[in-house]
């Protein structure tokens, strides 16, 4: 036996099985990563499970926990003290969180999701700081306003804040963004005129360059870098998208999004899509599907003015932020449609979006510089793929999991089945709770030998900023891959003290554990245990007398027959497994070979042999076969029986009954003469106490 692993390589612990004697290995079936997401029934992508509710397992690196963001309620993580608003939020590579705001022209920051925030400090000569990001080198920028359009750095997480320098003749930066090939792009106007340009730096904010004109732009108000490299940005008077695809040299329009004075915000989903929030009269999401091309209105956002942000979700949901009743909207099919999910209570603008590594979503909004929060659905449930260990010879142990309760609820549940679909499986409802550590196979819902398990996690939160996070769950198994192994195997010589092999030799092959009595005869003995040397089990006529299973299983006699010549088995020939045939109660098949001892000179053997031929029941190969007119059918009694031995055509037809009475211990010999049938195929069956044998013969012209 062996337990055995889907996912970690563990040192075997070798284990004696007294039952069975048959060494095992410990391991364990294990989960640790819930990223690939639902709809995999059958396990083969460790990272995938079944189905969830209010479950995400996308978070690094795979834990599980409820799903965020549950947009259905907002929470106030708390007034910035002296902010008007929060016009951009960060998630730092640290994990805090930094909120851009304007009025005093301060960047806030929490350490603890929220629950409060510092001010790092007043950025000299600033009113409004309108974009964050944090560069590849842990850097942290800032695009500020309305004044001298500089753009501050920090490099200690805000302890202090440096002016890269102004850029020339800018008062705003609205946007700033590390493009993939680390230049810095400052999304920039000169106060409300029309001039609105594209700022670069090559060298962390040392200096900045103006790249191409933005033809007829007023102010240019967001910018990204999409996946194929291109840089669009947005712009205010005549509502266009600009876009460059060398690094800034030249500017494209991309075209006018009719009917709009003004493009707020943009964003690339991840089907590639490029989403544009506009504005300031009806509150559209416009969206392009071929880089820029054309643009097409997804509608309109009743009750808003404008589109001041966009984001996309873990879960795939586009949210929008708008102005004028600080609604926010969202859209689970590509902005085909829109639902408003309701007011962030106190705002009139939803300025930003940002979503944390833990899932929550967080909200910068105007005018009180609150930042809100969705948190994590209050429950959830997951059920996982379903696991199929090698064969039913499985017995399970242990189960154990690692989480993080944080004041919630976890419950495990389990179940075991012998169909892979698990419909004969106990109900989910009726399964008991598992206990951490505990031993599975004692439970109403498992039942060792059940080859297939499946496992259920339920959780439960006492607040929407904190979720109990599952690690990993292990269940421990125990599994027979191990098939029969032959001990030996002895010739014999039989009763007839006759040199060479003649008409009653035989070898014994005894095996370790049961097998499942698979058939074998003169078709294919040779494959199924292939003799070395070019050797058969045949002789000259291409026959076998018999071969026959003890009713324990783990004994085969192969009975040899002369006709024409003596088969070539000889002794010390080595006998080698077909590795199919031969195979235990769970399939496990024999592999090993063996080598024939013994003689087939000397009368009977005493080696490992319980019995003598004479206690064996048999029923001979017709001789001759094929045959036209007689044959001769041989059978032995190893006690006194009722026989009855008949003849049946192909279709099972009752043809002839030859003997039907009690015989003697013994062998004995019947003749059935072929008369009136027609050439063809024949069975003879004989049935003598409990014993049961059939056999076909061939009847020619």
């Amino acid at each position: 036996m062996s337990r055995r692993s889907v996912c970690l390589r563990i040192t075997p612990l070798v284990l004696v099985l007294a039952a069975v004697n048959i060494p095992a290995m410990a391991d364990l079936w294990t989960q640790t990563d819930w990223s690939g997401g639902p709809g995999q029934l059958s396990w083969s992508d460790s990272t995938m499970y079944y189905t969830s509710t209010n479950m995400e397992g996308w978070t690094n690196p795979g834990d599980l926990r409820l799903r965020a963001p549950n947009d259905a309620s907002w929470i106030n993580t708390g007034d910035l003290a002296g902010a008007q608003d929060a016009r951009a939020l960060l998630e730092g590579s640290d994990g805090a969180i930094y909120a851009a705001t304007g009025a005093a022209g301060d960047v806030f920051k929490s350490v603890d999701a929220g629950s409060t925030w510092t001010n790092t400090g007043e950025l000299v000569g600033v009113t409004y700081v309108t974009s964050l990001i944090e560069a590849s080198d842990e850097a942290i920028y800032a695009g500020t306003g309305p004044t001298n359009g500089a753009v501050f750095k920090t490099v200690d997480a805000g302890t202090t804040w440096t002016g890269t320098g102004n850029l020339p003749g800018m008062n705003w930066v609205w946007s700033v963004i590390e493009a993939s090939d680390g230049a810095i792009y400052a999304a920039a106007a000169n106060g409300v005129g029309d001039d609105g340009r594209v700022f670069k730096s090559l060298d962390g904010g040392a200096t900045w360059d103006s790249t191409g004109t933005l033809a007829g732009a007023g102010r240019a108000l967001d910018i990204i870098e999409a996946s194929d490299g291109a840089i669009y940005v947005a712009t205010a008077s005549a509502g266009d998208v600009f876009k460059t695809v060398d690094a800034g040299t030249t500017w494209s329009n991309t075209g006018d999004l009719a009917g709009i004075g003004w493009v707020y915000a943009l964003l690339e989903a991840s089907d590639g899509a490029i989403y544009a929030g506009t504005g300031p009269s009806f509150g559209d999401v416009f969206k392009t599907v071929d880089a820029g091309s054309s643009w097409a209105n997804t509608g309109d956002l009743a009750g808003a003015q404008w589109v001041s942000s966009l984001i996309q979700t873990s879960d795939g949901a586009i949210y929008a932020g708008t102005y004028a009743a600080g609604d926010v909207y969202k859209s689970v099919d590509a902005g085909t449609t829109w639902a408003n999910t309701g007011n962030l209570s106190g705002a009139t603008d939803v300025l930003s979006f940002m979503q944390a590594s833990d899932g929550v979503l967080y909200a910068g909004t105007w005018f009180n510089g609150d930042v809100l929060k969705a948190g994590y659905f209050p429950s959830g449930n997951l059920v996982s793929s379903v696991y199929e260990s090698d064969n039913m010879s499985v017995t399970y142990g242990i189960m154990n999991w690692t989480e993080t309760a944080d004041g919630g609820t976890l419950l495990i549940r389990v179940r075991s089945d012998t169909l892979a679909d698990m419909s004969t499986a106990v109900d989910w409802n009726s399964c008991p709770v598992v206990a951490k550590g505990q031993d599975i196979s004692g439970l109403t819902s498992v039942s060792d030998h059940h080859n297939y398990i499946q496992y259920q996690f339920e959780c439960s939160t006492y607040g929407p900023d904190i979720s109990p996070v599952l690690h990993d769950v292990t269940v421990d198994y125990v599994v027979d891959v191990r098939g029969p192994v032959p001990d030996s195997a002895v010739a014999s010589d039989g009763t007839n003290p006759v040199p060479g092999i003649d008409a009653d030799d035989y070898v014994l092959v005894y095996f370790d554990q049961p097998a499942a009595d698979p058939f074998i005869d003169a078709l294919n003995v040779d494959s199924v245990l292939a003799l070395s040397g070019g050797h058969s089990w045949l002789d000259g006529f291409g026959g076998l007398d018999t071969t026959y299973w003890n009713p324990a299983g783990d004994r085969l006699m192969i009975r040899l027959s002369v006709e024409v010549s003596p088969p070539t088995v000889a002794v010390g020939d080595t006998i080698t497994p077909d590795g199919v045939t031969i195979v235990d109660e769970w399939g496990n098949p024999c592999t090993t070979q063996v080598v024939i001892t013994g003689t087939f000179t000397a009368p009977g053997v005493e080696e490992r042999i319980s019995s003598r031929t004479s206690r064996v029941w048999s029923l001979s190969q017709n001789r001759p076969n094929p045959f036209n007119g007689g044959t001769v059918i041989s059978y032995t009694l190893p006690s006194a029986a009722e026989v009855r031995l008949d003849i049946f055509d192909v279709s099972g037809r009752l043809i002839d009954t030859i003997v039907n009475e009690t015989r003697k211990a013994g062998t004995h010999r019947a003749s059935w003469d072929v008369g009136e049938e027609a050439a063809g195929v024949y069975f003879f069956r004989l049935r003598a106490s409990t014993f049961e044998c059939t056999r076909k013969m061939v009847v020619i012209d």
